[in-house]
């Protein structure tokens, strides 16, 4: 879970390569970097034939506010639509223990980016089904850049324009404009 403008992610699971689960794949490393997303899990768990429960299959929520359910965790905030922005893992720890960690929520690992977060996540859940919403439900998404290839997917300028590094500005290739080449100009072309 996070507060909105928080650097700091907490983590229900220790995700860091040195001292992770071999189960947590991949793990994370400083230096990574990773997407945020809101997990937008459903209400409602179900089995499957061998027995595995499979938690938010359904009840999954379609409106930001449900003002029509009664007070709980998904009454306000069911999802997110900021959940966008990548960030860089500047810093993954684990914590020594908390009051809250075994009664509340887990809170001993953690992993600091480098930008505050544009949204919050602080809702708690149970998708392991033991009657305890104490699992955050943000699913963070490992960004791996190809390795083959001269494309830059972080550029000056967006790939689109030189950068003139006297006044700062971009000089946008033809059909591109704004102040980081990013507006498609077709009468330009």
């Amino acid at each position: 879970t996070f507060s909105q403008g928080s650097k700091v992610i907490y983590t229900s699971y220790d995700t860091a390569c040195e001292s992770a689960s071999s189960f947590i794949h991949p793990c994370l490393d400083k230096g990574d970097m990773i997407f945020l997303f809101d997990s937008n899990w459903g209400r409602i768990s179900s089995s499957e034939a061998n027995n595995d429960t499979i938690f938010g299959s359904g009840g999954y929520h379609t409106v930001l506010t449900d003002v029509d359910k009664a007070n709980n965790a998904w009454k306000y905030n069911n999802y997110e639509t900021f959940t966008n922005t990548y960030y860089t893992i500047t810093k993954i720890y684990k914590e020594d223990p908390t009051a809250n960690t075994f009664s509340v929520g887990e809170d001993r690992f953690r992993i600091v980016v480098d930008k505050g977060i544009n949204w919050g996540a602080t809702n708690y859940t149970d998708p392991d089904g033991d009657g305890l919403s104490n699992t955050g439900y943000v699913q963070i998404i490992k960004f791996s850049p190809a390795t083959t290839g001269n494309y830059q997917f972080v550029s000056e300028c967006s790939n689109r324009g030189v950068c003139d590094s006297d006044s700062g500005v971009c000089d946008c290739n033809a059909g591109w404009e704004g102040g980081a080449c990013t507006v498609q100009n077709a009468l330009a072309m």
